[in-house]
């Protein structure tokens, strides 16, 4: 392959080097050539970027009925070396939080949208300051949603807690929450009574102590709590060993 390019190259070279009135001609084609190029990149121009956008913390209660935009137009008046350094070189995304979204009530479910002139600023640090954004498309951008079925169910914990000698445990391991939401089908939760933590384990425990434990999920289900805190409490006791004689009343006769 780089054989060729070279025999190539040395043609391309040996042609010109014959025909000196053409390559003359060339080469000032490609000078008139950049100085236009470097023209255009200086001036002002009116464009359309397409910005992706990335959707975060979804709302595992609803269940869309359609499916969100992946992009949104970004009209725009920039200067031709910023327009081709975004094409070039810009792989940001507009993140769109469902945490931070307006909601409109329907009636088996809500619709979420977010207006997208809220969003300049975000779009302007993406794009640079040295874009000045004309219009976004769409100016809402909205996605429906239903009601996803839903169902309450206690938390079990998983243990293997193993304390120090001479202490054990002040009253009832204490779970927070004691019980969750889970969503899914209809048919997967109505077979589901409870939901169980991951295995914990402690050893040589002596002191009161919170953990954060992770919930596991069956397949199908979802929650939008993903884990639940365990308050242990712990006192010593003591431990004394009590010799006392032994007197037998009563005893029948042959027995002993």
């Amino acid at each position: 392959m780089f054989l060729k390019l070279r025999n190539l190259i040395f043609s391309f070279l040996k042609f010109f080097s014959k025909n000196k009135k053409i390559g003359t001609y060339t080469i000032f084609f490609f000078i008139s050539l950049a100085f236009w190029f470097l023209t255009m990149l200086s001036k002002v121009h009116e464009t359309n970027f397409v910005v992706p956008v990335k959707y975060i913390n979804y709302p595992v209660d609803l269940i869309p009925l359609s499916h969100p935009d992946a992009f949104i137009k970004v009209r725009v008046k920039a200067a031709g070396i910023s327009i081709i350094s975004f094409y070039l070189f810009n792989r940001s995304y507009l993140v769109l939080d469902y945490d931070v979204v307006n909601s409109q009530p329907t009636i088996n479910g809500k619709n979420l949208f977010w207006i997208m002139n809220s969003k300049r600023q975000e779009l302007s640090r993406i794009l640079g300051n040295s874009v000045d954004i004309i219009d976004i498309k769409p100016e809402r951008l909205l996605i429906s949603f239903e009601n996803q079925n839903k169902k309450e169910v206690p938390v079990l914990l998983n243990s293997d807690i193993n304390y120090r000698p001479s202490y054990w445990l002040d009253g009832d391991l204490k779970i927070s929450p004691l019980s969750v939401t889970i969503y899914g089908k209809q048919s997967i939760l109505d077979s589901i009574t409870s939901v169980k933590t991951k295995l914990f384990k402690l050893n040589d425990v002596y002191k009161d102590q919170q953990h954060k434990v992770d919930i596991l999920l069956p397949k199908g289900v979802k929650c939008k709590n993903t884990s639940v805190f365990i308050d242990i409490g712990v006192e010593p006791f003591i431990e004394e060993l009590v010799l006392e004689e032994v007197q037998v009343r009563n005893l029948k006769e042959g027995y002993s």
